[in-house]
């Protein structure tokens, strides 16, 4: 009879609410035909709606960049369901075969997947080793820091921003870089102190809009974008500056894992200050795209150690 040697499931990604790579390794003790049927089954929580004989697929016998691989993936009872277009007849090797699904948008237990392969006229059974779709990451930074060029008063700095996120950010994601407090411009807006009781408490300046440098990397040139906001708000009791951000979008597209780089300069203060520590969040085309992380400040060797803009 017909029995799986090997029948290992995989997934690619920990992080609620993305996309999930999900890859079924299978050896078999008899021949992989052309036509035959694979259902795994078990794929709880994932939120990716139906697609009838649209559910595109990978497969290892298969080149499915050149021939359309497309099986069913049926949300309500949580399976996918592909058939081979080509034979595996070595059995020395292992067939895979992958997909993506959209993992849950909220934490849950592993879930443990079957798989039915349906050979000639008979039906192989099997549970899949391995766990999947819990979901139990969420979108971050694995790791985020700005390096300043100088801390002269009244001199444009170079701020350098480097970091790994965890999920695909997609080009024309919002990036808002917030709290560079303490800066000033050639155009900064005066400000008249009016004391305690003063009504609106703050007012909100625009600044001209900035460039954002993505420098080269991963086989892309280097590229450009310029800021929709850049914007400060002082106090109206005592001019202090409370808040202060800049919104521009991602130039190109960044792979989990691969690294964010971009800079542009603001001017430093007229006087020494205590510094500030950027904040910075990442607006994508879902929600769950939406990260927002403090992050921790570097310096060139003249500089010291303590926060940016000082």
């Amino acid at each position: 009879p017909g029995r799986m040697l090997v029948k290992s499931i995989f997934q690619s990604s920990l992080v609620r609410g993305q996309d999930n790579i999900i890859t079924v390794s299978l050896r078999s003790n008899r021949i992989f035909r052309t036509g035959v049927t694979f259902t795994v089954r078990g794929l709880v929580g994932s939120p990716t709606p139906d697609m009838d004989s649209t559910f595109p697929f990978n497969v290892s016998v298969t080149n499915c960049t050149a021939t359309a691989c497309v099986g069913t993936w049926q949300q309500s009872l949580a399976q996918v369901r592909i058939q081979l277009g080509n034979s595996l007849t070595d059995l020395t090797l292992p067939l895979l075969f992958s997909f993506v699904v959209r993992n849950p948008i909220a934490t849950q237990a592993p879930q443990t997947a079957t798989l039915q392969a349906v050979v000639d006229s008979s039906t192989i059974d099997v549970a899949l080793d391995g766990a999947l779709l819990q979901a139990t990451d969420y979108p971050s930074f694995r790791a985020l820091e700005v390096v300043e060029m100088t801390r002269v008063n009244l001199q444009m700095n170079a701020l350098s921003f480097k970091g790994l996120a965890n999920i695909p950010l997609a080009a024309g994601s919002v990036i808002k870089v917030g709290n560079l407090l303490h800066r000033t411009a050639d155009n900064f807006p005066s400000c008249i102190m009016k004391g305690i009781g003063t009504i609106p408490a703050t007012v909100t300046h625009t600044l001209p809009p900035l460039t954002v440098t993505f420098p080269a990397s991963d086989g892309f040139t280097e590229m450009t974008s310029t800021s929709t906001v850049n914007t400060v708000t002082l106090s109206q009791v005592d001019c202090v500056m409370v808040a202060s951000e800049i919104r521009f979008p991602l130039a190109r597209g960044v792979a989990p894992g691969r690294p964010l780089v971009f800079h542009f300069s603001v001017m430093n203060s007229a006087g020494a200050t205590a510094g500030a520590v950027p904040h910075v969040a990442i607006a994508g085309c879902r929600a769950s795209l939406s990260v927002f992380e403090k992050v921790g400040c570097a310096h060139n060797p003249s500089a010291g150690a303590a926060a940016c803009l000082g």
